[in-house]
């Protein structure tokens, strides 16, 4: 994947990795991140560029269950290490964020993200979910969770295209400005965004669904093989979110 990334952006100008006092920004000419430690997601701020405009944050979410056997969805709400480094031409961040829960569950989720050159989008690698609390954790899957500052879903896309991998956007058709995900055709891999028409949440639900695994206290999940998703921003509203849908498709090849 990294190979393909690469050669589709031969000619962009280099990536770069930028300290900051507690965290990192990593970037390329595209779209910059900020991560830091302390209490918030662990993507800060992404800022495309040169607008210099923020079109969302990303935060690990853990879908667990609780006893007695009460189905749980965990925020992570602080950031306990972030680093950063490029290599490959590629600028690699490294986040570990830490999720709380009811009856002394403490759970740190390690993620990788890679930032391409010349293209609006950060590939997020689930690389480990480790149980640094007292109690077993039964774990379901983890969620990538997007946020945004705008509400806006691309209706406008047609259903079937076409070579189009698991994806939706929050979409500002009065900016053009989108903030999306996109997952390689594996299974228990989806994505769907939606509001729930009663409470007027939003729900940005790009996930791994698992078959239920006990992780126990000082013990930790380690996926077989690399599972991630492409989180994308730009403008250009829903066509433009399409097309770039339709690139991240043949990143995944």
């Amino acid at each position: 994947m990294d190979v393909a990334l690469a050669a589709a952006a031969s000619n962009a100008p280099p990536t770069r990795v930028e300290a900051r006092i507690g965290g990192v920004e990593p970037a390329n000419d595209r779209l910059r991140l900020r991560l830091e430690t302390g209490s918030g997601p662990a993507i800060r701020e992404a800022r495309l560029l040169p607008y210099d405009t923020p079109p969302g944050a990303f935060t690990p979410t853990l879908h667990v269950v609780l006893e007695p056997d009460r189905p749980s969805w965990l925020r992570s709400d602080h950031v306990h290490s972030a680093t950063g480094f490029v290599s490959g031409g590629i600028a690699i961040a490294n986040s570990i964020a830490q999720v709380a829960g009811p009856g002394g569950v403490r759970v740190q989720v390690a993620c990788r993200l890679h930032l391409p050159p010349g293209i609006p989008a950060v590939l997020c690698a689930l690389r480990s979910v480790r149980n640094i609390g007292d109690t077993p954790i039964r774990l379901r899957g983890p969620f990538f969770h997007l946020q945004s500052a705008f509400h806006g879903r691309p209706s406008a896309l047609p259903r079937n295209v076409w070579r189009r991998p698991p994806s939706d956007a929050w979409v500002d058709e009065s900016s053009g400005l989108f903030w999306g995900a996109v997952a390689p055709p594996v299974d228990g891999l989806k994505v769907d965004f939606w509001i729930d028409r009663t409470h007027g949440t939003r729900h940005s639900d790009a996930r791994w669904e698992l078959t239920e695994t006990v992780i126990s206290p000082g013990a930790e999940f380690i996926p077989a093989s690399p599972v991630y998703v492409a989180m994308i921003g730009d403008r250009g509203g829903a066509s433009a979110w399409l097309q770039m849908v339709v690139a991240a498709g043949q990143w995944f090849e």
